[in-house]
């Protein structure tokens, strides 16, 4: 018997889903210098102090935002108990980024319509949505690469962040902790010592062993910069 009504749509499956994002995504990434380096990561494949480079971000109930931002290869973070540095080209992790404006919005009232993001409901849905979200932060994407091209830029975005507080507040590494070691990078070892040592204690894991570790990086930064 026909029927007026249409089947709901599908959750698109992680081949289908990769496949979209290598039409979609990787070919305006590479424009940026950005290289496909994991399932859902691209950053540029080099060696230096400042690495860019752009993450799909998956969320819960089917759906994802974008991040962007820059890796330091002179910041240390912690991963399990280690102390980690990103310097080979092969590795990155976000430092000092950003998300779409609609989606860091969500954190600042209650909304029962999520911003920012890109559904992943329906095959032809899934693709029309992550192209609309995409490019319409892609302008935006690229005027803030182009305006972290310096330790001295980035140190204004980092400030900017802190007086701004949430949604950056949610951001792993906070942007308190990477301001401590940008000032240090500045040659402000006053400013990165009195910012590191006012650090909630979860910024170290809770762990004053590692606390003590980073503050002597922090310390022989600052040292470093002053040569």
């Amino acid at each position: 018997m026909f029927s007026f009504f249409k089947n709901p749509p599908t959750l698109v499956n992680t081949a289908t889903l990769q496949q979209m994002l290598e039409e979609i995504l990787t070919p305006q990434l590479a424009q940026l210098g950005l290289t496909k380096t994991g399932k859902y990561t691209w950053h540029e494949h080099t060696v230096k102090e400042i690495r860019r480079g752009f993450s799909y971000s998956l969320l819960k109930g089917g759906s994802a935002t974008l991040t962007w931002g820059v890796c330091l290869d002179f910041l240390p973070v912690i991963a399990g108990n280690k102390l980690v540095y990103y310097k080979p080209a092969r590795q990155y992790c976000h430092h000092l980024f950003e998300w779409p404006e609609a989606y860091s919005n969500n954190f600042l009232k209650a909304q029962t319509v999520v911003g920012g993001t890109a559904s992943h409901w329906g095959d032809k849905e899934a693709r029309k949505s992550i192209t609309g979200l995409f490019n319409s932060q892609l302008p935006v994407m690229k005027a803030w690469f182009n305006n972290a091209n310096s330790i001295e830029a980035l140190l204004a975005i980092a400030q900017k962040q802190v007086t701004i507080g949430t949604p950056y507040t949610l951001h792993h590494p906070s942007p308190d902790y990477v301001l401590a070691f940008l000032y240090a990078r500045c040659q402000q070892p006053e400013k990165a010592i009195a910012l590191f040592d006012s650090l909630h204690p979860s910024a170290f894991g809770n762990n004053d062993i590692l606390k003590e570790k980073i503050r002597k990086q922090l310390f022989s930064l600052a040292g470093e910069a002053n040569k």
